[in-house]
């Protein structure tokens, strides 16, 4: 326990908090792809990812049109990011095998970025 707190200590001094929060979005967008790829696999509506400049949404197909939902993980959407942040705009709708159509992702704050490439299986890499 004391060991993780030295680490948090030591990378918010070397890395700065700036960087931390373009990190903290990126796992949440990392999050959301994989949640909205798990929700697509468990049922059988069409459920899709929207990418926003600012924001990322979950929307499930409930045969009356698209909505927005919450997940297991107890997050809900909209997910909005942080004022100085922004991604780059994209649809990615998930089969029942998770799949989708590839893309590249790029979050930005500032002048630091980081980039998100999604494969045509669902699958994710990230630096």
């Amino acid at each position: 326990l004391v060991f993780t707190g030295l680490l948090d200590t030591s990378s918010s001094r070397f890395l700065g908090k700036d960087v931390q929060r373009l990190q903290k979005s990126r796992d949440q967008l990392v999050a959301a792809v994989f949640s909205a790829q798990q929700v697509a696999m468990a049922q059988r509506n069409p459920v899709s990812l929207l990418s926003q400049a600012d924001s990322i949404d979950i929307q499930v197909d409930s045969g009356a049109g698209f909505s927005s939902m919450g997940t297991p993980d107890s997050q809900n959407y909209p997910l909005f990011f942080d004022d100085d942040q922004s991604l780059t705009v994209a649809t990615f709708n998930f089969d029942r095998l998770g799949r989708t159509t590839a893309q590249t992702l790029s979050l930005s704050q500032g002048s630091d970025s980081t980039t998100i490439i999604v494969n045509s299986a669902g699958l994710l890499q990230w630096p």
